[in-house]
Order: C-alpha cells, then structure tokens, then sequence
C-alpha cells in the first residue's frame, strides 16, 4: 500500500511540474548546459569542478571519468549477479535504490535531450550526481571490505586521494567558480588608496577586460565611488586609462615597457597598474564657441532629434589621433522634471 502511495505521489509531482518545464523550454529559459553529451558536459565538467586548482590536467581527468565508469558498472552488475543467485537481503534494499537513482537520473536525462532537445546538466546543476555516486560507492566498498578484508586497501586508497584533494583545494577566500572576482573589492580598496586624480580632471578612468567590467561597476555603485568613472571593457591596451586592472597572464610582454606594475594578486594572478607616461590630451579649440548669430535651436517633442551642428576638424591640426571632445552647452527647459535631452556626437571621417 505504501508503494502504490509514494507512485501515486510521484506521478502527480511529475504531472505538476512537467507543463511549466515545458513553457520554461519553450522560452529558452532552460540555456545553462551543454549539447555535446552527457560524459563531455556533465560527467567531465564535475570532475573538473571537485578537483579545483587541477582540473586543466586532462590526462588524470579523463583517468577518473573511466574510474568513475567501471565503478558504476561494476556496483550494477554485481548486485544484478547477487539478484540471479537469490543472494540479496534486507541489507542491500537502499543501496539497489542508490544505483537506480543514479541511473534513472542519467537515463532521464538523455531522455530529455532526445525528445525536448534540453541541454545536459553541467557542472553545478549536476551536483547531485556526486552525492549519488558517493553514496554508492560507500554501500558497495563498505559491503566489499565487509566479505574480504584485505580489501581495505582500496578505501585507504581512495581516502588519501580524496583528502589530499581537499587539503590542496580548501581555501575561505573565493568561490571556484568567481575565482577571479575574489579580489576585485581589495583592489578597489587598493586603487581608492593610490589613485592620484590627474589635473583638469574630477575622476579617473580605469581600463579592464571583460571578465572584471560587471564586478568593478558593482563595487563602483556600492561604495558610491564618484571619483571613478563607469567601467567599459576594452579591447586592447589604451593608454588614455589613468589604471588598468589586468590578467599578467595574458598580457604581452611588450606592454611592461608601457605599463608600471602597482600591486599584483597572485591568486587570481591579476596586477593593478599604471601608464608609464600618463595621457595628456592637447586643447585644440576650434572655436570659442559655436555662435548661432542669437538663435536658438528650439525642440520639438514630436521630432527625435533637433536640428544638428556640424564641424569640420581638418587632420593637418593635430600629431595624433587620439582627442577628448568637451561639449559645453546652456540648456533651458519648463519641466525640469521632465528633462530628457540627451547629446548624440557622430565622427565621420571625411
């Protein structure tokens, strides 16, 4: 009776949860994971994950994906062989619904793929996989050591692996995952501390990658740092940025000619630094002032945009092409709470 109950409970969960799955589906709301196979995407990406600082050494990954294989396969063929000798006892009833779990939840899995195309679990979403597989293989070394005990060496084996990987894995500074976000608020700190405002200026701009653009804004914001401007990611190396906060790594070595190291972070291998020879933009006034001869450029509310000005910057007035354009302008309006001019400058190169 027990049984009949838990099946009908089950069929109804799945029954309610299915539909808004689905519309989720439809909605490309389920894009996290991966299309090229349950053992790349999911079996792979979990070792990865647990062995932390190693997981870029393929050959021992690959090495404990097969280990992660066999083991399975041999935990359900020798409770399928203990099932054929009518050997199986009251003890074994949890550790055969530990192996079903765990491969009902694989087949489930590449059911889903086939038939509604969902992308395979990867790494953090199938952190279920590994509190299955672990308690599986406990009930079945556990049962091994219990029948031979010479066997214990395998457990010994095993555990000396496992805490050794943690051991060289366990840290309370960061997350694996933002490892490289994990000193962004340090540097913040740090840069607030050294920052030397250049003359002419009221703030600094700093130059980043893109991997540091979103978390260095949100300190920006959550500090209320108003002497640093918004952070936009760059390309390349400008030496227009007052600071750059950079990967060492995948910095040219030419660009330490350019550059002074100011602090580097070694855990996340990242360097705060500074342009040797600071920018200095030339004042090129091509005019006082852009007279109207006493008209005004009067808005429409039903137009986009207003009627525009227009300068012709000739290429024999500066050296270099590097320039700042400082537009000044006196804006009058009834609402000033419902002010919403904005400035819209376009370049063209004549």
């Amino acid at each position: 009776m027990l049984s009949i109950l838990i099946t009908l409970i089950l069929l109804l969960s799945v029954g309610f949860f299915v539909p808004y799955a689905l519309k989720l589906q439809n909605a490309n709301a389920l894009y996290y994971g991966g299309k090229n196979g349950f053992f790349e995407d999911t079996l792979i990406t979990l070792i990865i994950s647990s062995l932390y600082c190693m997981g870029s050494v393929s050959w021992l990954v690959t090495a404990i994906a097969f280990a992660i294989i066999l083991s399975v396969v041999w935990c359900t063929c020798t409770l399928m062989y203990m099932a054929y000798c009518k050997t199986l006892n009251s003890e074994n009833k949890f550790h055969i619904a530990l192996v079903f779990i765990l491969l009902g939840n694989i087949v489930l899995n590449l059911l889903q793929h086939s038939i509604f195309n969902t992308n395979y679990l990867v790494d953090r979403t199938a952190i279920f996989y590994i509190v299955l597989y672990n308690l599986t293989i406990i009930f079945s070394i556990a049962k091994l050591i219990f029948s031979h005990k010479k066997k214990v060496l395998i457990f010994l084996f095993i555990s000396v692996c496992s805490i050794s990987n943690w051991v060289n894995a366990i840290n309370f500074n960061y997350v694996l995952d933002w490892k490289l976000d994990a000193y962004i608020s340090e540097m913040v700190n740090d840069l607030e501390n050294i920052k030397n405002i250049p003359q002419g200026k009221q703030n600094i701009a700093i130059g980043t990658p893109l991997e540091f653009e979103q978390s260095i804004n949100y300190y920006r914001v959550k500090n209320r740092l108003s002497w640093l401007n918004n952070v936009e990611r760059m390309e390349k190396i400008d030496m227009r940025y007052d600071y750059f906060y950079l990967i060492k790594s995948e910095l040219p070595t030419s660009y330490f000619d350019s550059i002074i190291q100011l602090k580097y972070y070694p855990n996340t291998n990242t360097i705060l630094a500074k342009p040797k020879v600071a920018f200095k933009p030339r004042n090129i006034h091509f005019s006082g002032e852009l007279n109207l001869g006493g008209a005004q450029l009067q808005m429409d509310e039903y137009k986009e945009y207003s009627e525009a000005l227009s300068y012709i910057v000739t290429d024999s007035i500066f050296k270099h092409r590097n320039a700042i354009i400082t537009f000044k302008a006196s804006v009058k309006t009834t609402d000033i709470t419902n002010c919403n001019a904005s400035m819209v400058i376009t370049l063209e190169n004549n």
